[in-house]
């Protein structure tokens, strides 16, 4: 499976770029490259823009591909870019998925209010199994990106389930991480959704 990233594509962190070139060979040096912007269209110009958690995450694989990620950055880049929805939502739903069309399911309440969220559907396994990533894997590198973009970018953070009646599970590693690494450390019930407070 691959995946191409089409010209003028727009990734998860809202940067655009129209084609790509070489990856640089060398880790990347965060403080040059981190949310400096770039009108350029190589793929180098287009790292200068990333954000700072982006940028260290590509560090981290670089380092580490004996160990086992095999994962193409521009794979990653696609893979971004289809995992989010409705990118420009004022709020983030995050919560359970129970099946399609389900009243209760996060993707239905966020599809019908425009909230932005995170779905691969059914691709999560195949990524899993084409780039040899567990599920912790998996969620280090999309779930986390997703929420450190919805924070950075202002948007409220709310739960479409209680994320305490879902321990082990990624909803409630979604809720340990923005207590962990963003400072929330609460959570209101209104209106049918638990808002992340700080």
């Amino acid at each position: 499976m691959a995946f191409a990233i089409m010209a003028g594509a727009t990734v998860a962190g809202g940067a655009a770029f129209s084609k790509v070139t070489a990856k640089p060979s060398t880790t990347l040096d965060l403080d040059t490259l981190a949310n400096k912007g770039t009108s350029g269209d190589s793929f180098d110009d287009w790292l200068k823009g990333m954000s700072k958690e982006d940028a260290a995450r590509y560090n981290e694989w670089h380092n580490v591909r004996d160990a086992g990620y095999t994962m193409p950055w521009e794979d990653y880049l696609e893979l971004r870019s289809i995992s989010v929805k409705n990118v420009n939502g004022e709020n983030m739903t995050l919560g359970k998925y129970f099946y399609e069309g389900s009243p209760d399911s996060y993707i239905t309440k966020a599809q019908g209010t425009g909230d932005t969220y995170f779905d691969l559907g059914t691709k999560w396994n195949d990524i899993k199994n084409q780039y040899n990533l567990t599920d912790d894997d998996m969620f280090n590198l999309f779930n986390k990106p997703v929420l450190d973009d919805a924070v950075n970018a202002g948007k409220t953070i709310r739960f479409s389930q209680y994320p305490y009646d879902f321990k082990d599970t990624a909803l409630w590693n979604e809720w340990v991480y923005l207590t962990t690494e963003h400072g929330y450390i609460r959570l209101i019930e209104e209106g049918g959704y638990w808002y992340a407070i700080k």
